[in-house]
């Protein structure tokens, strides 16, 4: 019965929410209550909390998008233990955590702050499903069942998507602010359905009738409208393809 433990991680069908996150948790605690019997400085207890501690919850964050009240939680453990060296006794907290979370040569401590690992954690699956070559189980059953043969970057999210896949599919916008593409001859990005060119991609950007007024295909590859360094592509006279290709003539090829 779900759900059930995999690899320290609980294997779900439903939304995460704080109550199976408990163990995340009471791993936490139990750690810092095992170290509150040593004498630990600050830049000790710093180095435990950069190196242990997030890297548990590093872990998690990694496959399991956590929710900001368990965040929370965790950041209330996290501060706690820096500066009162446990969980238990009052503490004056010296700086705001958000000052913490700057880098030290910005006058922070450099400790990852939770909601930017959360979201960075989510576009790290974004990049990964928006390669053209499929490298695990679960991205060639997202492709398969969910995607069903439709392009990441353009298709609509699908009716009876999970949970965590709708987190996945909400975050292409803010992800095409930081992706970029590199072409090479052969390249197997698709033409018109993947944001190399322009933001949003093409299709998007010039409307579906664009792939027939260049004699082109909805599954073109970059690769297969370039030829010996140079793009081989229509020579029509509408004003969308005479656009392409003032876009294309800016692209080198690496």
């Amino acid at each position: 019965h779900m759900p059930i433990s995999y690899l320290g991680l609980p294997l779900i069908t439903c939304r995460l929410n704080e109550q199976l996150c408990a163990p995340l948790l009471l791993r936490l605690s139990r750690k810092i209550d095992s170290w509150t019997v040593k004498s630990l400085r600050y830049s000790g207890r710093l180095q435990l909390l950069k190196s242990v501690l997030q890297g548990i919850q590093g872990y998690w964050s990694m496959y399991l998008f956590l929710p900001k009240g368990v965040l929370k939680r965790i950041q209330s453990l996290f501060a706690k233990f820096l500066w009162g060296g446990s969980l238990d006794s009052n503490c004056i907290y010296n700086v705001a955590w958000t000052d913490c979370c700057f880098p030290k040569e910005e006058g922070g401590l450099g400790i990852r702050d939770l909601t930017e690992w959360n979201t960075a954690a989510i576009l790290y699956q974004v990049w990964r499903l928006s390669l053209p070559s499929v490298s695990s189980l679960w991205l060639l059953w997202v492709h398969s069942c969910m995607l069903k043969r439709k392009h990441f970057w353009t298709a609509k999210i699908p009716y009876k998507c999970p949970w965590n896949l709708r987190k996945i599919f909400n975050m292409r916008s803010l992800a095409l602010q930081y992706i970029t593409f590199k072409v090479k001859v052969g390249s197997l990005f698709n033409f018109w359905h993947d944001p190399w060119l322009t933001k949003p991609p093409l299709i998007v950007r010039f409307g579906e009738g664009i792939i027939s007024t260049m004699d082109s295909s909805a599954n073109a590859t970059v690769g297969s409208m370039c030829s010996d360094g140079s793009w081989e592509v229509s020579l029509s006279n509408d004003y969308r393809a005479i656009a392409i290709r003032q876009l294309l003539s800016s692209v080198s090829f690496d």
